[in-house]
């Protein structure tokens, strides 16, 4: 199977990454689920903190949070691309090899929440900080950023990502794409890229992301 860009694909991102060559892509950026079981809290995801005035939001429920992916989706990941980075490291530490090129993303909060996320990269080179803040539905910048997947990351810490790890053109995959951010911050940052997602309801709302910002973008 060959990966076209501009492709979201709706389906089990494990079985659509056994079908793929070494070295497929470029890079793979990608935040999988933690398995932190968020459904049977209600669904109910934003801030207590007393300094927003944002109220919480019901996302529905879901189970894509149950469980972590297994050994072999890290498997694939680690054969399919020549940069990895993975959000949440810190929750696959036992699926992951040792790595010095973690990046801290600090999101300027110290509230009820962490503080910071971790995200495992498997490059040789420094560890990095990187500052953007971000407090439940309250962040440095709302653009490209209305928030309608419980886990989003902001499109301006993917584009952080994707431009300094790698290049103009490379073909990016996010085989957990969600609503869509590393797709949209890929297409703001002039690479290629290309979407798996379970959920038929999240892949519709990537696609409408993307064609919000360039209705011309060739989707399957």
């Amino acid at each position: 199977m060959d990966l076209e860009h501009g492709t979201i694909i709706q389906g089990d991102s494990l079985e659509i990454m056994r079908s793929l060559r070494d070295l497929s892509v470029d890079a793979i950026i990608t935040d999988p689920p933690y398995g932190q079981k968020a459904g049977k809290l209600g669904a109910l995801r934003g801030t207590k903190s007393s300094t927003s005035i944002a109220k919480r939001t019901d996302y529905g429920n879901f189970t894509w949070d149950n469980e972590r992916p297994a050994r072999e989706c890290f498997e694939h990941i680690r054969r399919l691309a020549r940069v990895q980075v993975i959000f949440g490291g810190n929750f696959f530490a036992d699926l992951l090899p040792p790595s010095r090129c973690w990046v801290c993303w600090d999101k300027g909060r110290r509230k009820d929440f962490a503080d910071c996320e971790l995200i495992w990269t498997n490059l040789d080179k420094p560890a990095r900080v990187l500052n953007w803040h971000y407090d439940g539905c309250m962040m440095a910048s709302r653009q490209y950023n209305k928030r309608v997947h419980p886990t989003q990351k902001p499109v301006q810490v993917m584009q952080w990502l994707i431009e300094k790890y790698t290049n103009p053109g490379d073909l990016i995959l996010d085989p957990f794409c969600g609503s869509g951010s590393t797709l949209v911050a890929a297409q703001l940052s002039g690479r290629r890229w290309v979407g798996i997602d379970l959920s038929e309801e999240y892949c519709a709302i990537a696609r409408e992301r993307i064609a919000a910002l360039s209705p011309q973008t060739s989707m399957r």
